[in-house]
C-alpha cells in the first residue's frame, strides 16, 4: 500500500477557507447601454492560494502579468468568464484583496481544479 498522498489529499489537509464572489444571475443592459452586473452572492470554499510560478507568469499575456497573478488549488470547480457570466472573483484572505479567475484546469488524476486568477484593480 503506498503512502504518498495525491494532490487532492495535499489540497484538503493544507486548504484554508477562501470566500468567492460567484455571479448568479445573467447580466442585462440598461435603458442606456450601460452594463448591468447580475447578482452575486458569496460561497466558501476550501483552497490553497499562492503567488504564481515563473513559468505561469510567463503565459499570460503582457498586460496581464503586473495584475499580481495567483495560482489557486482546489476540490470545488470555479469559473472564468464567460459571455453570459463573469468570472469568479477570489478574496485574498491574506490582504483582502479580490482577484478574478483567468484561466482553469481541470485535473482528473487527482480530482482537483488549477486555477490562475489576477488582481482585480478598481
Amino acid at each position: 500500500m503506498s503512502t504518498a498522498l495525491d494532490m487532492r489529499d495535499a489540497i484538503e489537509l493544507c486548504a484554508i477557507d477562501l470566500e468567492v464572489k460567484r455571479s448568479t444571475a445573467d447580466p442585462t443592459v440598461s435603458a442606456e447601454g450601460l452594463l448591468v452586473p447580475g447578482a452575486v452572492t458569496t460561497i466558501t470554499i476550501k483552497g490553497m492560494i499562492h503567488p504564481a510560478p515563473k513559468e505561469v507568469i510567463e503565459r499570460l499575456p503582457e498586460g496581464q502579468r503586473t495584475r499580481d497573478p495567483k495560482q489557486v488549488f482546489t476540490t470545488a470547480e470555479l469559473y472564468t468568464a464567460r459571455s453570459d457570466r463573469r468570472a469568479d472573483v477570489i478574496v485574498d484572505p491574506f490582504g483582502g484583496l479580490e482577484y478574478e479567475v483567468s484561466e482553469l484546469a481541470a485535473w482528473s488524476m487527482g480530482q482537483y481544479y488549477e486555477a490562475v486568477a489576477l488582481r482585480v484593480d478598481r
